[in-house]
């Protein structure tokens, strides 16, 4: 692994569109992806964890390039739980990238409203990343403290 630097991957994520899939709680979103940095990023998985709005973790071959101040979009199936209208607040699409030979996690939240026929819209409300292996780098100097 690379050093760590500071200065993370900077990614804008929104959903662009949306289709129905095969069964009741199917949905094919398309997100748009737009790399604010100024260094090329190459993102290898995703992945959607929300038990309400899920997807299994997908992984692109040959990874995706995203150039600098360059949009791409890409379509991801999703599982979605209507649950009578309500919105899923802290739902997530991770992205695991690499920046400048350093591993870092991508993390999308979203709130997920739903509009006709059950149709979800996805709004990001928040994107950060953290280098990969950051909570075992934080262990690792805890205990050294001790």
């Amino acid at each position: 692994m690379g050093e760590h630097t500071d200065r993370g991957p900077d990614l804008a994520v929104e959903q662009h569109s949306v289709r129905s899939g095969s069964t009741s709680d199917g949905w094919f979103v398309t997100w748009r992806l737009t790399n604010l940095g100024e260094a090329p990023l190459t993102i290898h998985t995703s992945r959607l964890p929300h038990g309400r709005f899920r997807g299994p973790e997908k992984t692109f071959q040959p990874p995706l390039e995203l150039a600098p101040n360059a949009s791409l979009t890409t379509e991801l199936p999703v599982a979605c739980d209507y649950a009578g209208g309500s919105d899923v607040e802290n739902a997530f699409l991770i992205l695991s990238v690499r920046l400048e030979e350093q591993a870092w996690l991508i993390l999308a939240r979203l709130r997920v409203s739903f509009g006709t026929q059950h149709t979800p819209l996805a709004e990001t409300e928040l994107v950060s990343a953290q280098p990969v292996g950051f909570s075992a780098r934080l262990d690792k100097n805890e205990r050294a403290r001790t």
